[in-house]
């Protein structure tokens, strides 16, 4: 139990900071695009989002977490999953091509049309790195795919910007992504060992068919239901409304995400060989859901409450529109960990045909969401998101309860604590806001502060278990990174 320990909060605090990383610097070159860029020309791009997610799921093809899954890895699994992936690179590049004034004509934005077919290249190229990284994954090595991600994210960040900033609008956007794709995967080539072969079975393919086919239909609903709503807007609204909902978005991801996204990796890669012991997956788990919101609702609340005065310091006062969006996405991202956490243990205990089915349901109530509150506006979209999530939580951890016994209940009994005090902690900032501070950046410097302060001061009064496993955790990482550093200087 110590080595797992060890190895998922090693692993984790790896991966942690990969997202983290490339979140924080994702939403600063967001921050400067926006500064560069029109909310239009921000709105037309996110119509091809849809297509981005699509094509990356389907190249993935499910054999991904298969290959992750498999306790015996054979040089014809790694192969042929290789090869497979590229062919369905191949092929969906080339349908995108061909349907570019499809779908140039379907958001009546001819720009569409030849940025489709640029970005359809990047598919071919995200292909050619993925077992790579699904290695990199299996074998617990964040660290590799913390340097990868960071050089590729700051480098192509810097590409954008640089095409924005000498006035090439929407096409620094496409700029910024095929850039990401080619040093990703250049960097992917460089630091892994393993060269694919000219080995190609479809022995092997089948034999993890069973488990990457649901779980490639499961993340096709999920990547096309994730950005139906930006498809539908883009569709039935304005491309600069479309521009603050996709803005609010992907600033609120930068919080919420990232570490839910960790979670998945590394939980599932250093608890699936365990899947057999319910009474050791119950306990990381527990653990797991505690430490992270911990530390995810605080930031949630915080965000929610300085929202006002962040938005228009970020991005400028052009986008104030997007606030109520932003303030919305916070409050539907306070479910996204619960929802994340419960469906990762349907995949470590192998339950891909519960996965599939609970996507399926989620998705026909997206829909039916959506026909429902689009006559409110995007508001109206929103607030049936919120609904979406809370339920979606509900349904997920009944299955918890059956397969680790931790259901809905004991897992809002563990979170509770946390949100109270976070709770408590945002309704001292909304009294505590200084009106008498006019600078935007000092103001958002005095909440900040003020909410450190009075959200671990409150959790250390009452002795958090998890304020202590936090503290715990960054001592033990601070004595390996000083000892690593006085190996290096021997």
């Amino acid at each position: 139990m110590a080595t797992l320990k060890q190895r998922t909060i090693t692993s984790m605090i790896w991966s942690v900071s990969d997202r983290l990383g490339m979140q924080v610097i994702l939403a600063i070159t967001s921050v400067i695009l926006a500064r560069l860029l029109l909310p239009a020309e921000i709105g037309t791009f996110s119509m091809l989002s849809i297509f981005n997610a699509v094509g990356q799921t389907m190249i993935d093809s499910g054999f991904g977490l298969a290959l992750i899954n498999k306790k015996e890895l054979t040089e014809a699994d790694k192969s042929s999953v290789f090869f497979f992936n590229l062919i369905i690179s191949l092929l969906f590049a080339l349908t995108l091509t061909i349907s570019a004034p499809l779908i140039a004509n379907f958001f009546d934005q001819p720009t569409l049309k030849p940025i489709t077919r640029v970005i359809a290249i990047g598919q071919i190229i995200i292909a050619l790195g993925l077992v790579h990284s699904n290695l990199f994954t299996k074998e617990l090595k964040f660290n590799f795919l913390l340097r990868i991600n960071l050089i590729s994210v700051v480098f192509s960040s810097l590409v954008g910007i640089g095409m924005a900033y000498f006035g090439l609008g929407i096409w620094s956007l496409v700029g910024q992504l095929l850039s990401r794709y080619v040093i990703n995967t250049a960097l992917t080539w460089y630091y892994s060992p393993w060269r694919p072969s000219l080995k190609f079975s479809m022995t092997s393919l089948k034999s993890m068919f069973p488990f990457g086919s649901r779980i490639l239909v499961s993340g096709l609903l999920k990547e096309i239901f994730n950005n139906i709503y930006i498809t539908f807007i883009g569709r039935f609204f304005t491309p600069a409304e479309l521009g603050f909902y996709s803005k609010a978005n992907v600033i609120e991801t930068a919080a919420t995400k990232a570490t839910s996204t960790s979670l998945t990796n590394v939980t599932f890669s250093a608890l699936s060989p365990y899947q057999d012991d319910n009474k050791l997956l119950r306990q990381a788990y527990r653990k797991t859901t505690k430490l992270s919101h911990f530390l995810h609702l605080p930031l949630m609340i915080w965000l929610v409450i300085v929202a006002e005065t962040l938005i228009p310091l970020l991005l400028g006062y052009r986008w104030t529109p997007s606030v109520p969006f932003f303030q919305l996405f916070c409050v539907i991202g306070l479910f996204y960990p619960l929802q994340v956490l419960n469906l990762n243990i349907l995949k470590i205990k192998g339950k891909t045909k519960t996965y599939l089915h609970l996507q399926i349901l989620k998705k026909s109530l997206t829909i039916i969401a959506i026909l429902i509150s689009y006559q409110w506006g995007i508001i109206g979209l929103l607030y049936g998101q919120l609904v979406l999530a809370i339920f979606s939580v509900y349904l997920y951890s009944y299955f918890s309860n059956l397969l680790i016994t931790y259901g809905f209940f004991e897992q809002l009994k563990d979170i509770f604590p946390h949100f109270l005090t976070s709770l408590l902690m945002g309704t001292l900032l909304v009294f505590l806001k200084p009106h008498f501070i006019e600078n935007n950046l000092l103001i958002i410097i005095f909440q900040g502060t003020t909410a450190l302060i009075v959200y671990f001061g409150i959790n250390l009064i009452i002795k958090s278990p998890e304020l202590f496993e936090l503290r715990l955790i960054l001592d033990n990482q601070i004595k390996k990174i000083i000892t690593y550093i006085e190996k290096r200087n021997l």
